[in-house]
């Protein structure tokens, strides 16, 4: 609360803001900039957090909130829910000078997000650390805002700020993109640069269009992928899947300005696959949903229909084995047994751990099979969708419909069950060794023999058995397909 004190001190001898409507505003914000940047500074005196005035409350509780402003009753976007509208509002001591207290949400909202980074109002943004945030702050306050500073003047003002503080000019991104999540829009005015669209299926034409107030003598661009491009406004085509990032530099005769946005356009050729899978009347089939991402991802959901004349049942889900399995947890979002069908979700338990781009199993399917079936049916097993339920991805850019591929489930015999006994018993491990070795009958079929799936029969099939029987070794392999 000193700190916040000494703000208003600070301010006095600088802009000056006046203290009512949103100079007021701004006027109330600094000061809570100060004061957490004192926190942040000198953590011995108190864990550093982002409330006002925390301490001075014997149960809990706190003035305001630059984290979450709305908690407290304040607004975290300009004009949004909360704010108080100043226009013709008098001041007086009874409307809080228009709102000044109240309306500091917004510059409070946007100083956490400058310095701690995230996503508000589907903007994105990256953290430059408390103690840059405050450089930038200050800066304005005391070289750009005048007493009358409103919101946008100051947000204009803070670019200024950071390009004086940053000669790489990457603050200021950070700047514009913190006031935009805030509902203020603002851009570069070194550099500036945008695209038509940043999400799609390759191949992927982008249009991008740059922007300076500087006199320019020469533009060059590198897409990500490879590409390069020598104007100011160009055009280019991404053939190949993935995130990538696009920077923009420009000459203006002192020396280059570079903007890179990173991971600013993501090329999709995104699936989800359920793989063909074997099975025996009686026993267990794992599907397996092969999944691949060309961006970062939080969730995978994966719609499956499992109806058909085989009868499966479903039994569970799993991750384990799969590219997923360190990073999340899954669950049904909707089960439906009458119809045969359910969809899975897999979803990061840590949402700033993702899933990276790769491919490979993403989910397990596990069903019983009726033993009543006979060997021969096949089932199929189908992810396009059902009803409101799709297959597709979530990241912290974008949610989008994945192109799918339906598998199929084959039923045969169970290899191992020589004596067709519907089991694998003791009495199948002899029936192999005197057939090998004493000229003992062959099995019904050569097939089911071949318990390691090697293509033939041989005395790897009987230390197989012998192993899987008594030693706890794998079951023999899948019937096959």
């Amino acid at each position: 609360m000193v700190a916040h004190e000494w703000g208003h001190g600070v301010t006095g001898w600088t802009s000056g803001l006046y203290y009512e409507g949103e100079s007021g505003a701004l006027n109330e914000s600094f000061s809570d900039m100060m004061g957490t940047a004192f926190e942040f500074s000198i953590d011995t005196l108190d864990a550093p957090d982002w409330l006002v005035a925390e301490n001075g409350f014997v149960n809990g509780g706190a003035f305001r909130s630059m984290a979450d402003p709305t908690i407290y009753g304040d607004p975290d976007t300009y004009m949004g829910t909360n704010w108080i509208n100043v226009v013709g509002c008098t001041p007086t001591e009874s409307n809080d000078n228009c709102g000044v207290h109240t309306n500091s949400g917004v510059g409070n909202k946007w100083f956490y997000l400058l310095a701690h980074g995230g996503t508000h109002n589907g903007t994105s943004v990256v953290g430059i650390g408390v103690a840059n945030a405050i450089k930038v702050a200050y800066q304005a306050n005391r070289f750009y805002w005048t007493p009358t500073t409103d919101y946008p003047q100051a947000a204009l003002a803070t670019i200024s700020a950071a390009d004086d503080l940053d000669t790489a000019y990457l603050w200021s991104i950070s700047v514009a993109d913190a006031w935009t999540a805030c509902g203020i829009p603002i851009s570069n005015p070194i550099l500036a640069f945008s695209a038509d669209t940043t999400v799609g299926w390759v191949p992927l034409t982008v249009n991008f269009a740059a922007t300076s107030q500087k006199t320019v003598l020469s533009w060059s661009w590198q897409f990500g992928d490879g590409g390069t491009e020598s104007v100011q406004s160009p055009t280019h085509q991404y053939t190949e899947p993935g995130w990538y990032d696009v920077t923009c530099t420009i000459d203006t005769g002192n020396g280059g300005r570079a903007l890179t946005r990173p991971g600013y356009i993501a090329a999709l050729a995104d699936s989800l696959i359920a793989e063909g899978a074997a099975g025996a009347p009686g026993g267990q089939v794992v599907v397996d949903i092969y999944g691949r991402n060309s961006i970062p991802v939080q969730v995978i959901s994966v719609p499956v229909e499992f109806g058909g004349p085989v009868g499966l049942i479903y039994d569970s889900i799993s991750v384990v084995g799969c590219r997923t399995s360190s990073l999340t947890n899954v669950s049904l979002t909707n089960f439906d047994p009458f119809n045969s069908r359910f969809t899975a979700r897999v979803q990061v338990s840590n949402p700033s751990i993702l899933l990276d781009p790769g491919t490979g199993p993403v989910l397990k399917l596990y069903f019983s099979v009726p033993s009543s079936v006979g060997s021969g049916s096949t089932n199929p097993i189908t992810i396009d969708g059902y009803s409101s339920y799709l297959p597709s991805f979530l990241s912290p850019i974008v949610s989008f419909t994945a192109r799918s591929v339906d598998g199929q489930i084959t039923l045969c015999d169970s290899r191992g069950d020589l004596d067709n006994d519907g089991g694998i018993t003791i009495s199948d491990l002899t029936f192999l060794v005197a057939y090998m070795f004493k000229n003992g009958p062959a099995p019904t079929s050569l097939f089911l023999a071949d318990v390691d799936c090697s293509g033939s029969v041989d005395i790897g099939d009987v230390t197989y058995l012998v192993k899987y029987m008594f030693k706890n070794g794998p079951p023999p392999c899948s019937c096959g397909i």
